[in-house]
């Protein structure tokens, strides 16, 4: 993962990524090739856990910006009569 680089004043309070108590994987990672003395760690013995890293994946995600034009309708009696906008969309002119 790239890492967090955000650019604030100085004394501005900094940003972190939460550490999460419920990670979707763990993988173990263990030493590999030969100790100083000469045997290979293959099959050294497993103490436990030295420390934990989590590293957070995110997919690349793709947007697609729909624009509805709002048209209005002439009656032949004379009135006006706008489209409604799409649900969920805010004010003309805005973005959501």
């Amino acid at each position: 993962m790239c890492g967090l680089s955000v650019s604030r004043q100085p004394g501005a309070p900094g940003a972190h990524l939460a550490w999460g108590e419920h990670p979707d994987k763990t993988v173990p990672l263990f030493r590999q090739g030969t100790c100083g003395c000469g045997r290979d760690l293959t099959d050294a013995a497993d103490p436990g856990v030295a420390g934990s890293h989590q590293v957070i994946d995110t997919s690349v995600a793709t947007a697609a910006v729909t624009q509805y034009e709002k048209h209005t309708v002439a009656c032949p009696c004379g009135r006006l009569h706008a489209a409604a906008p799409p649900a969920g969309a805010g004010g003309a002119g805005t973005v959501s």
